[in-house]
């Protein structure tokens, strides 16, 4: 059971990365103390980043 839980945490944790919350916020939901938990949990990829890095582009603009 342990591993169902990680893996739905983490997905949840993804999710919430994708969808464009900020480290600290998605933190506090996880109810973890340190940020680096939080971002052990999280599975990212180049096009999760490329897509960040867009979402920064479009605010600046």
């Amino acid at each position: 059971m342990g591993g169902a839980v990680r893996d739905h945490r983490s997905s949840f944790i993804t999710e919430c990365f994708k969808g464009g919350a900020s480290a600290p916020t998605v933190q506090q939901l996880a109810g973890h103390l340190h940020l680096s938990v939080t971002q052990r949990y999280a599975h990212t990829n180049d096009n999760l980043k490329k897509d960040a890095v867009q979402v920064f582009t479009r605010r600046s603009a």
